[in-house]
């Protein structure tokens, strides 16, 4: 059982580092995220006068990243060594990043579990109002000191190419979430013991969303729900839960870390109990949009069932 609990968690919580070369599987339109082909008028790098225009890149919002957005331009060699160059207007596979800027949505705002939404359970992993369903998003471009969700954006980065997107963002300012929260009881899978893990219930989709796949063109991207799996704590044998949000399972760090006092999570058997928390210094992360991770700081707990 504490294998299953392991693997689970390690499945939805350890990212891979960003793997740029692939990603997002976007159509090859006039949108694209970046297509010099299709604006040659915009294909180089304007001079430093024309800093403000737009360039032939195109964001997740469906909008042109501005020339004096981008920091950086480079390609990789047959070496597979980063290649600083000064043109947009390449046939090669550029990869174009952005200090200080992320795409984020506002929260769908649907996340349901089995113990929480029984009567929308279907009994095999889903749920009747969001089997096989996937929800539009609508990616807004963000900089830091701009707000979401109450939050701030205090650092972030971009990188865009033609078919991938790798996004980070911390955001600050603090948020109340009620859900499931347990400790990691021993060193498994590459999991390491004392890791704190906490699933949203059916009351807490008040989270930005941040990119995880692409099903259609540019910019109506398509994200796909995450589905999870936990024990929740009480008995000898306690129920398995399944729980289906955009957020995964979001990571609170090690319990070494925290001065919060954890006293009511199980710590014998690693189950999930029900949880009031507030967190701070949340991070998101999209590595190519095939993974992405929530993180954040557990500044309050209180156990509630």
């Amino acid at each position: 059982m504490k294998k299953i609990i392991a693997i689970l968690a390690f499945l939805l919580t350890i990212m891979p580092l960003a793997l740029l070369l692939t990603g997002c599987d976007t159509a090859k339109n006039p949108s694209d995220l970046s297509n010099p082909a299709n604006n040659s008028e915009n294909s180089e790098i304007v001079p430093e006068n024309k800093a403000d225009e737009p360039t032939s890149i195109i964001g997740l919002d469906g909008k042109p990243v501005y020339r004096s957005e981008i920091t950086r331009i480079y390609v990789y060699n047959d070496e597979f060594e980063e290649v600083v160059v000064d043109t947009l207007d390449s046939e090669e596979h550029l990869f174009v990043e952005c200090d200080g800027l992320c795409y984020l949505s506002e929260p769908w705002g649907k996340s349901h579990t089995s113990i929480d939404n029984p009567e929308l359970y279907d009994g095999e992993m889903s749920f009747t109002d969001m089997d096989g369903e996937f929800f539009t998003t609508e990616y807004k471009k963000l900089k830091v000191g701009d707000e979401i969700c109450g939050l701030t954006v205090k650092d972030a980065h971009t990188t865009l190419t033609d078919d991938s997107c790798n996004i980070t963002a911390k955001l600050g300012g603090e948020i109340t979430l009620t859900g499931y929260i347990n400790i990691n009881p021993e060193n498994d899978y590459m999991v390491n013991v004392g890791m704190i893990y906490f699933i949203i219930d059916d009351k807490s989709a008040v989270l930005p969303g941040i990119f995880s796949m692409t099903y259609s063109q540019v910019p109506e991207y398509v994200n796909e729900i995450s589905r999870n799996g936990f024990f929740l704590a009480g008995g000898d044998e306690p129920e398995f839960v399944w729980a289906r949000n955009e957020y995964g399972i979001i990571s609170l760090g090690n319990e070494e870390d925290t001065t919060v006092d954890l006293t009511g999570i199980d710590r014998e058997h690693g189950y999930y109990s029900k949880a009031k928390i507030t967190v701070d210094d949340i991070e998101l992360t999209s590595s190519g949009g095939d993974m992405y991770r929530y993180s954040a700081r557990l500044v309050d707990l209180e156990i509630i069932g």
